[in-house]
């Protein structure tokens, strides 16, 4: 019986980065993650900001605070105005 290795899986970046870059659909699909991860921040913010809980996995408020981070930085790289 031949010795097996455990498989090793791939952390989150590794498998993001594999969304992004390995697509039948080309960089088509770049577009559509980043516009997945837009809408799921813009459906978390759409309610006012949660207040601390630690009664719950993740602090809801910091949920919040991560997608408007996120949602923040999405409108600077792709509706910011200006001298660029």
């Amino acid at each position: 019986m031949k010795n097996k290795l455990p498989a090793i899986r791939k952390s989150n970046v590794l498998f993001v980065r594999d969304l992004m870059e390995v697509s039948i659909h080309g960089p088509l699909v770049e577009s559509f993650i980043i516009e997945a991860i837009r809408y799921y921040c813009e459906k978390n913010l759409a309610a006012p900001e949660p207040e601390d809980s630690n009664t719950m996995v993740i602090n809801p408020r910091i949920w919040w605070n991560i997608a408007k981070e996120i949602n923040d930085k999405l409108i600077e790289r792709y509706e910011k105005k200006g001298d660029d």
